[in-house]
């Protein structure tokens, strides 16, 4: 997790708080993330700056703030793209069922 990689955040933060902060991220991730925003700069920014804050507002320690923050936007595109992926299969697969339906 990219939250507890970093020795400072375990040492100040208790597990309870990094547990609490990864489900806001996720949550915010979630709630923010359009269907291209991997590709998008704008959207991207707006996604750092988000991650940013709220990592100073739990108390996330500052000296590994970008790695994290970066280490965090990259689990969120892998699963985007693991998402879109499935999509894709799903809809491949239903394609395939139709064509032996009819």
């Amino acid at each position: 997790m990219a939250l507890a990689d970093n020795k400072s955040a375990a040492d100040v933060m208790t597990s309870e708080t990094l547990k609490d902060l990864a489900i806001v991220l996720v949550n915010l991730i979630r709630k923010n993330a359009t269907i291209d925003w991997t590709k998008r700069e704008k959207v991207r920014i707006k996604m750092r700056a988000l991650v940013k804050a709220t990592l100073k507002r739990f108390g996330y320690p500052p000296d590994l703030e970008k790695i994290a923050t970066e280490n965090i936007l990259k689990q969120a595109e892998l699963l985007a793209d693991a998402r879109s992926d499935s999509g894709r299969l799903l809809s491949l697969l239903t394609d395939v069922r139709k064509l032996y339906r009819g």
